[in-house]
């Protein structure tokens, strides 16, 4: 929220409110194993890369559909809200379609929960009492610039300089993984001529090692699902006339990259029998929000007002599988799969 402020440093002075995350995973994972009979190797790498950055003047927004997800009473907010119980909140719907159960531009008294969450009463009397609205239904709500904000938080910022918001998410997440089992019992030594009992010993039979099992399985899955914004809302900036920079900006950015690979091989050998399965998953996501936008608000300056949101990133994934299966004198069976599933959804 914001109150009234001056910014004045002499002949221009400028505001800069800047919101910036950069995050990075490395991630290396492998499983091997070699046997006479069975060999099996396992590797899952998930990684998850999620953040909400904004930098903004105003009130704080909300999804309403996450913020009140199934309990149709209580908004988990995602950010501190600073309120009491009894507090008087202004609900907006911020240009969508409201709640069900509330009314846009209408005011109700705040039921704190905690730091991050509340819930609303239609009284003074009821927040302190406890008795709370229910059965509040945000499925058919649009947008996701709803708000709960004291009716005295709206202020004004008047500056001597430009005005600066600026928002933005970096990031990488590398991933590799291994997985590879190898299962070996061969009939005969083609180095000595000798059969799998000479070698074995007295007592010892082929029977023992005369199939193989090799089963080797991949798994990786990487999100990055980011919310960056830069915004005003509810608030009235004014840049003096005499200003030298007299521009508006607000900026959001989101560049983030995924870079998989996944890859399974199994290979098995054996004079009997021989059983071969080899599997790979590489899954990817990205769905970024990056928005840049004011609403509700007054802006009085003799330049220009710019805003941009930009989103840049890719999804580079590579996925093997490979088996083989050998059975001299009974069957042989290879299975190989591999599956690659990438998706990019932003909203800018």
């Amino acid at each position: 929220d914001v109150g009234d402020a001056l910014v004045n440093d002499g002949d221009d002075a400028s505001l800069l409110i800047d919101a910036n995350d950069e995050s990075s995973i490395y991630s290396f994972v492998g499983g091997v194993s070699f046997g006479e009979n069975t060999g099996v190797g396992v590797a899952v790498a998930i990684n998850r890369i999620e953040r909400d950055t904004r930098a903004l003047i105003g009130d704080m927004v909300f999804d309403p559909i996450r913020a009140l997800g199934g309990t149709q009473s209580t908004f988990d907010l995602g950010f501190e809200h600073g309120l009491e119980t009894g507090d008087q909140v202004i609900y907006r719907a911020g240009g969508g379609q409201g709640v069900d159960g509330l009314t846009d531009d209408a005011i109700y008294y705040a039921v704190v929960v905690d730091a991050t969450r509340i819930q609303i009463a239609a009284s003074a009397a009821d927040a302190d009492q406890g008795v709370v609205l229910g059965d509040l239904d945000p499925t058919t709500a649009t947008g996701t610039s709803h708000s709960l904000s004291a009716p005295a938080a709206d202020g004004s910022i008047m500056s001597s300089g430009a005005v600066l918001v600026t928002a933005g998410n970096t990031g990488l997440i590398v991933g590799a993984s291994l997985a590879a089992g190898v299962a070996s019992s061969d009939p005969l030594d083609d180095s000595t001529g000798e059969s799998p009992d000479d070698l074995l010993g007295e007592g010892s039979t082929s029977e023992e090692s005369s199939s193989g099992i090799g089963i080797s399985a991949d798994v990786a899955r990487n999100i990055i699902e980011d919310t960056t914004e830069a915004y005003m809302r509810g608030a009235a900036i004014e840049i003096a006339a005499a200003a030298t920079s007299s521009k508006i900006g607000l900026t959001a950015v989101n560049d983030v990259d995924i870079w998989s690979g996944a890859g399974a091989v199994t290979v098995v050998s054996g004079d009997k029998g021989a059983f071969g399965l080899a599997g790979a998953l590489s899954w990817n996501t990205l769905n970024n929000t990056t928005k840049a936008w004011i609403d509700d608000s007054s802006v009085t300056q003799a330049g220009s007002v710019e805003l941009m949101a930009d989103t840049t990133g890719a999804i580079r994934a590579l996925t093997a599988s490979g088996s083989a299966a050998r059975s001299l004198a009974g069957g042989g069976v290879a299975v190989a799969g591999s599956v690659s599933i990438n998706e990019i959804g932003n909203d800018t």
